[in-house]
């Protein structure tokens, strides 16, 4: 084999390689959307103390024009590996806070693998986890109240 042919096929070889370590993909499927207003905030936290501090790592708006049947699946393929928490907000108002009324909120909220129910707001070790070098799908449910 020539040189050159040896770098075009080792240079196939290295893409191929990254190519499959970036392959996996986080689904985050939000269930419970009432309406078409405004839109979804995903935050996606790795820590307790970003979490405390109400600093996502990252945060993704998304539009509510793929809803269907109160779900709507948000595909994240270029996330690395590492220990997660999702906070997804109905931000009806896009105003990108959480609105209260009478100290209830007054637009949809969910955590990632925790269904609503508790009165409380969670901690982070409750809604965390791990994402590898597979696919995976998380869920959530959001809260109205």
């Amino acid at each position: 084999m020539k040189p050159k042919g040896k770098y075009v096929l080792l240079s196939a070889v290295f893409f191929l390689v990254l190519q499959s370590l970036s392959a996996q993909t986080l689904t985050v499927q939000v269930n419970g959307v009432q309406n078409t207003k405004g839109v979804i905030r995903i935050s996606f936290f790795t820590t307790s103390q970003e979490f405390d501090r109400e600093i996502p790592e990252f945060e993704k708006i998304i539009p509510k024009t793929g809803m269907r049947g109160g779900q709507l699946s948000v595909p994240f393929s270029d996330l690395p590996p590492g220990q997660y928490g999702v906070v997804v907000l109905d931000d009806e108002n896009e105003n990108g806070k959480m609105d209260y009324r009478w100290f209830k909120p007054t637009e949809g909220y969910g955590f990632s693998n925790l269904k609503p129910g508790k009165l409380r707001r969670p901690a982070f070790h409750e809604f965390q986890f791990e994402f590898m070098e597979e696919d995976k799908t998380i869920l959530v449910y959001l809260l109205h109240w």
